[in-house]
């Protein structure tokens, strides 16, 4: 099923549309409706893998997931009452 979206776009955005779908063959409507999928499945496809996220942080602590020292930490917080 799919269903009719009409945008309006300035001059230069439908141009540079129009040039880039002629030179890949398509039309312009088929062109943006393939670019919004692209970007939908990539942005928002789930479930996400938990390898995205690898390295995406980093604490500055080469030692941060040393479990026995987070162990030690959370110890010393509720030993505080937190």
């Amino acid at each position: 099923m799919s269903k009719t979206l009409t945008l309006e776009l300035p001059d230069e955005v439908y141009e540079a549309t129009r040039e880039a779908a002629q030179a890949s063959g398509q039309s312009p409507e088929a062109a943006i409706a393939a670019w919004l999928s692209e970007r939908m499945e990539k942005n928002f496809s789930m479930p996400r893998g938990i390898e995205e996220f690898f390295g995406a942080w980093d604490s500055g602590d080469v030692h941060s997931a040393d479990n026995d020292r987070i162990d030690a930490d959370l110890a010393r917080e509720y030993g505080r009452g937190l």
